[in-house]
């Protein structure tokens, strides 16, 4: 499908918004997914085989740019074969996913937004390009997890704040937040925003792909890490 057919299709599902499509040319979701992953089918209840950018990068490339989950890492790191693991631990979310909630955050220019659950960090760095840097925290609980994502965002030329920490703590040191994007299990208040936040149910679990809530006034946004 390549950048430019996800993108399309995107568009045409009404889940890439116009305000949201230079942000998607500008940050490729490629830059953020590791040299391994496992295709997610579409169900979201199984994983394909390994696919891996030494052995067949135009396999690679198009999962890539598929619109499914992307399982990068099983186990908490300890799974190193090629078959499934037992427990996923962190992915890239299914980018009709990650642009739905995007719309439905409203973001405004001069808005902070705080993420728990950075992941491969693409997420972050799409709010990173259209919010500023200076602008987007992520929260992530994984050690390792948030070097990889911020090697990403180096990469990538942006370098929003990627914070290791228990996410229900939060980030007091950087609120007030306008925006929020969560996925927890199980569900958590989001600290640290402002009243004009907006809210939603907890993202799908992981490898799951959901529609985004209608989001209310009450409090922040929640969404998958990516």
């Amino acid at each position: 499908m390549g950048p430019a057919g996800l993108a399309s299709a995107l568009v045409a599902s009404g889940a890439l918004q116009d305000d949201w499509l230079a942000v998607y040319q500008a940050v490729p979701r490629d830059m953020f997914v590791p040299d391994r992953i496992w295709r997610g089918i579409a169900d979201g209840t199984r994983q394909h085989p390994v696919v891996g950018w030494v052995k067949d990068v135009d396999a690679w490339f198009a999962a890539v740019y598929s619109d499914i989950t992307l399982t990068t890492q099983w186990d908490e790191g300890s799974h190193a074969g090629d078959g499934v693991g037992e427990t996923l631990s962190s992915s890239s979310s299914q980018p009709h996913v990650v642009f739905s909630m995007l719309a439905d955050l409203g973001v405004e220019d001069g808005d902070r937004a705080l993420e728990i659950g950075t992941g491969t960090g693409w997420n972050s760095a799409l709010l990173a390009h259209r919010l500023g840097a200076e602008n987007v925290v992520s929260i992530e609980f994984d050690a390792e997890i948030a070097n990889e994502a911020r090697e990403n965002h180096r990469e990538a030329g942006l370098s929003p704040l990627v914070v290791v920490r228990d996410g229900r703590l939060g980030y007091p040191e950087g609120a007030p937040f306008d925006r929020g994007r969560l996925c927890p299990e199980p569900p958590l208040q989001l600290p640290h925003r402002r009243q004009s936040g907006r809210a939603g149910p907890p993202g799908p679990p992981p490898g799951r792909a959901a529609p985004a809530a209608e989001p209310t006034e009450a409090g922040p946004h929640w969404a998958a890490p990516t």
